[in-house]
């Protein structure tokens, strides 16, 4: 099952978000992202979290589930129930807002549940962001932005294919190197690292 799960955060554009709707089996808003699915004129399946954001009547035929704990964000919630209801693929959009602690702590959530899918991966209006496999190959264009980040420590014996700033059995290490801002040479991208949590940011 593909699932669409919309946080509170900036919004997907209207054709965007169009494009992830149709792909969606089932529209999860996070709390105060339904806000957000509202905007594009529909309405998402379901709407969880301590609803503290979302304080209106659900629309008809919209599931609420009331989960108070203070202990997981929005988004975490979310995605458990994702997980608990059989989901192969997840899209979370609207994590990307004026709020930096918001933003750090998503990217926790996202190392922490990318293992519970075949695919996880956060969108917005620029790009898609997603945790590595240990070798990865992007489909996208010549000139797009690939972006790498170490996530949690050390990342190593990272090997790139076909980016403007080739990478060849070298470590990325926060605080002392990332690869942020590299570009794609050709239609296909591999990258491989040995070990490690890498982060890939790749523009649409």
């Amino acid at each position: 099952m593909k699932v669409l799960v919309y946080c509170n955060g900036q919004p997907l554009e209207d054709a965007l978000f169009s494009k992830c709707f149709t792909w969606a089996d089932l529209v999860i808003a996070a709390d105060g992202g339904a806000y957000n699915v509202f905007k594009h004129g529909v309405h998402p399946a379901l709407i969880i979290g301590d609803l503290d954001s979302f304080t209106d009547q659900a629309p008809a035929g919209v599931k609420v589930i009331h989960n108070p704990d203070q202990e997981s964000n929005d988004l975490q919630k979310a995605l458990r129930y994702a997980a608990e209801n059989s989901a192969s693929e997840v899209l979370v959009a609207g994590v990307v807002g004026d709020r930096l602690d918001h933003e750090l702590n998503n990217l926790s959530v996202l190392l922490e549940y990318s293992h519970h899918f075949d695919s996880l991966s956060f969108i917005d209006n620029f790009g898609r962001s997603f945790v590595a496999e240990r070798t990865q190959k992007l489909e996208t264009a010549p000139g797009k932005v690939v972006s790498l980040f170490p996530l949690a420590g050390a990342v190593e014996g990272i090997v790139t294919q076909d980016l403007r700033y080739p990478l060849r059995n070298e470590s990325l290490e926060p605080g002392v190197r990332n690869g942020c801002l590299n570009e794609a040479l050709s239609p296909t991208v591999t990258i491989s690292h040995q070990s490690g949590v890498l982060l890939l940011m790749v523009q649409h």
